[in-house]
């Protein structure tokens, strides 16, 4: 009988124990769904950061290109002037020439401060730029005098 009252005892005490162990389960899964809560918002936060820094270097590189297109097309605007000048001898064909001549170093600038020193190579592609447009506006400057002797 002592074999009976151990086990009626322990039937008895079972649903006390289950009492106790059920806040305990509930404390482990709130606690193991804040943490998944916690981990999923730091994952969120960090792939944010990283598109946001994307779509900043996406911009960026825009700028940069939207500036090299606006040098570009002050040389070409310097060239088209040069040569209605040189085929007609009327000089105010050189008033684009003259306007174009006027914008580039400071555009040459804005695209120098663009590119930055951080980027080594697109820094020296930028003085190359600018070494190969001053040669450009050199010789479009020195056929004009030759032009107007």
């Amino acid at each position: 009988m002592a074999y009976d009252a151990s086990s009626q005892r322990e039937a008895a005490d079972l649903p006390a124990r289950r009492a106790a162990l059920l806040p305990a389960s509930i404390a482990i899964g709130t606690a193991v769904g804040i943490v998944a809560i916690g981990v999923s918002f730091a994952a969120t936060y960090r792939a944010n950061q990283q598109r946001t820094r994307a779509a900043d270097l996406v911009t960026h590189t825009l700028e940069v290109i939207a500036q090299t297109q606006r040098v570009a097309s002050s040389v070409t605007d310097a060239e088209s002037s040069q040569r209605g000048f040189l085929l007609t001898g009327n000089a105010t064909y050189l008033d684009p020439y003259e306007a174009a001549t006027a914008r580039l170093p400071s555009e040459l600038r804005e695209l120098r401060t663009l590119v930055g020193e951080d980027d080594e190579q697109q820094a020296r592609r930028v003085a190359t730029l600018e070494s190969l447009v001053g040669d450009r506006t050199a010789e479009l400057q020195r056929v004009i005098e030759m032009r107007r002797h």
